[in-house]
Formats: C-alpha cells, sequence, structure tokens
C-alpha cells in the first residue's frame, strides 16, 4: 500500500478516482467528480494505492467559497481496514481538523464544523 499527495492526477488515476466516485456516492451524484474541482485552483490530491496500483481510496482538500472543504472515498472492499482514518491523518498536518461526522447514508460521512487552517 503505498499513501501519497499530488497536485496532479495521471489519465489513470483520474479515470479510477471517477469510477470509486461512481460505486460509492448515490446515482443523482453519478460522473460528477470531474466537475467537483472547477473553478479550483488549491487542492491537493492524497491517493491509498496498492501494489498494482490500484486507487484503493481517495481524498481531496481545497479551498471554496472561502472555506477549507475535503471529500474523502474508501473503495467498499477496503472499508473498515483504517484507510479512512489514514487520509485524515494526512490532512492532519495542513489543517486543524476540529470536526464531527455523522453518517448522510450509507455511503459518506457529512462534515458538521468546518476545518480551520492552520494559523487562521
Amino acid at each position: 500500500m503505498n499513501i501519497f499527495k499530488t497536485k496532479q492526477l495521471t489519465d489513470r488515476q483520474f479515470a479510477q478516482i471517477n469510477q470509486l466516485w461512481n460505486e460509492e456516492f448515490p446515482v443523482k451524484l453519478a460522473d460528477r467528480f470531474p466537475i467537483l474541482l472547477e473553478g479550483v485552483e488549491n487542492y491537493s490530491h492524497y491517493l491509498v494505492e496498492d501494489a498494482q496500483q490500484q486507487v484503493m481510496a481517495w481524498a481531496v482538500d481545497f479551498e471554496k467559497d472561502q472555506q477549507v472543504r475535503f471529500s474523502i472515498i474508501v473503495a467498499a472492499k477496503h472499508q473498515g481496514k483504517g484507510i479512512g482514518a489514514l487520509l485524515i491523518n494526512q490532512l492532519n498536518p495542513d489543517y486543524a481538523l476540529d470536526f464531527a461526522m455523522k453518517p448522510r447514508h450509507t455511503k459518506s460521512l457529512h462534515l458538521q464544523t468546518p476545518i480551520k487552517k492552520i494559523g487562521s
């Protein structure tokens, strides 16, 4: 398992994340991954890949409307293994994650309070 941060996705990574997005989010959000970061300049992707470079999980943090936001998706077959926690820990050095999450439905979590950028 390899976890890393990147600003730019390869075509392979983009396709795998879009597929993961479509598998884990409700049908009404299908194929919306490509528009998630439209108009956003300050963002970072965090990927967890297996030995075959298959995306097991993905996160992104970004600033929009003067708020820091993030999204995390873990493939169903890898949920419950602590991979989501690994991604949150990757976000921690950059942001003070003082938030509470609650299930919105069985496949996602909803951020209740804003993320505060360290030093702000």
